[in-house]
């Protein structure tokens, strides 16, 4: 590895560091929308596994 992609790196690392340090600069509604949105996923996720098994199985999961 060569000095300079020794510093890119390094650099790329405080930078990461930094970004972490000072949190995230979302508002609480954005954060509220980003928390529903994962859990609106999650929950679709589950749906197409539980449609997926019904189909294999040939029952209802209910």
């Amino acid at each position: 590895m060569s000095e300079e992609s020794k510093a890119q790196r390094l650099a790329r690392v405080q930078h990461q560091e930094r970004i972490l340090a000072e949190g995230p600069k979302l508002s609480m509604e954005e954060f509220d929308w980003m928390m529903k949105s994962i859990k609106e996923d999650i929950q679709y996720q589950e749906t197409l596994k539980k449609r997926y098994w019904e189909r294999v199985l040939g029952c209802n999961l209910d």
